[in-house]
């Protein structure tokens, strides 16, 4: 299992490490927590099934990573197998940990990953105002 911690530019550390089956409440919590804007940005509406989402993060193929921070979920990354060489990846940082270089780090982690596994190509889908 992957694990590793990072810096932050506010200077607090961070643990990245990849999803457990036990990590649902983790997850719920974090879900729950985000701003209807940063679920939007994320998943193109903030009225999402979290339950589902969370049953998808815990179930996906391919790397699904999280980063905490004092025991709680502050960022998710993940990416998806699409076919052998291509892979649809997300992330979603906490509204409090925006702007802080958290999704930068966890974009270098997975694509690091994800290159192990073979994936040449990341895909992604943004909404075109978005600008964090």
């Amino acid at each position: 299992m992957f694990e590793v911690d990072v810096i932050i530019a506010d200077g607090s550390t961070v643990t990245i490490r990849e999803v457990r089956s036990e990590d649902y409440q983790l997850l719920k919590s974090f879900l729950y927590s985000l701003s209807a804007s940063t679920l939007a940005y994320r998943f193109f509406s903030a009225g999402i099934n979290k339950d589902e989402v969370i049953k998808h993060l815990l179930e996906g193929d391919g790397i699904s990573l999280i980063a905490l921070r004092q025991g709680k979920v502050i960022d998710h990354a993940s990416c998806h197998l699409k076919d052998d060489k291509k892979a649809e990846m997300s992330i979603v940082v906490h509204d409090e940990f925006q702007g802080k270089g958290l999704g930068t780090k966890l974009l270098e982690i997975l694509t690091e990953l994800a290159h192990r596994k073979g994936v040449e190509v990341f895909e992604a889908h943004v909404l075109s105002d978005t600008l964090r």
